[in-house]
């Protein structure tokens, strides 16, 4: 029968235990575990007491050291005006507007002052005559020389013993010896006589006045408040306008008209 080698029992049998023996040393410490999963959201604490106001903008202004107003201290707040940028470049032209709706014709305004017939400015100028003097010197004069007097055609039912016109380069002579019945009393007369051809038109309305007058009365140029004047247009019609009527007696009257002017054309 064998025997243990270090307790001396023999084999088949195992002896009581025996008493503890010391406490080992303490082992290395061991590697970390892996975090355990994040734990629920605790609740929420209670609210803290109120804070102290903080100082404004403008306390804090003139905590700076800075005096002033309010407005001081907005006007501190921008700074100095910056150098000017650079000019940007040109924008592409845009697209023209429609043209609008041309707008209602205004009335028409009141007369202009009648100019002076070229007959009285020749008197103003110291001459004296008739106006056949005055035609008369226009040809012995050293005054350009005027091409023939050419006929102007009589319109709107106007009868013309002399109707006729003749130019200079663009200065224009015009003068007519013209009659037409009208229906009296009235007012105003505003009646077409002639029409001037392209090239001899005024750039502007020409006024002028004009000898009349009636055959059932003695009134004429020199005893009457009426006023005929001729007004030479731009479009080249010549017309007669008169205001009164105070010397005429009858339903109708026939007025005769005589006139001498001269105005620039527009060549």
């Amino acid at each position: 029968m064998a025997t243990c080698k270090d307790c001396g029992c023999k084999d088949g049998q195992r002896g009581p235990i025996g008493p503890q023996g010391p406490k080992g040393d303490t082992g290395a410490t061991g590697l970390q575990g892996a975090p355990g999963p994040q734990g629920p959201v605790g609740p929420s604490g209670l609210q803290g007491a109120k804070g102290d106001q903080g100082s404004s903008a403008y306390q804090v202004w003139l905590d700076d050291g800075n005096v002033g107003t309010e407005t001081d201290f907005l006007n501190d707040l921008v700074g100095p005006q910056g150098p000017a940028g650079p000019a940007g470049s040109p924008g592409s032209g845009g697209v023209n507007g429609v043209n609008g709706v041309d707008g209602a014709q205004g009335p028409q305004g009141p007369n202009g002052d009648p100019g002076l017939s070229a007959y009285e400015i020749w008197l103003n100028q110291g001459n004296s005559g008739t106006e056949q003097d005055f035609l008369d010197s226009i040809a012995q004069s050293s005054l350009p020389t005027f091409s023939s007097w050419l006929p102007l055609p009589a319109q709107n039912s106007w009868t013309a013993s002399i109707l006729e016109y003749c130019t200079s380069g663009e200065l224009v002579m015009i003068r007519g010896t013209v009659d037409k019945e009208f229906a009296s009393p009235g007012g105003y007369i505003d009646d077409l006589i002639t029409t001037l051809p392209a090239g001899l038109r005024p750039s502007q309305p020409q006024y002028f006045y004009a000898n009349f007058k009636y055959a059932s009365t003695t009134v004429n140029s020199f005893g009457s408040n009426d006023i005929w004047t001729i007004q030479v247009d731009t479009d080249g019609t010549i017309r007669i306008k008169f205001v009164g009527l105070v010397g005429l007696s009858g339903p109708t009257e026939i007025v005769t008209l005589n006139f001498s002017i001269s105005l620039r054309g527009e060549l």
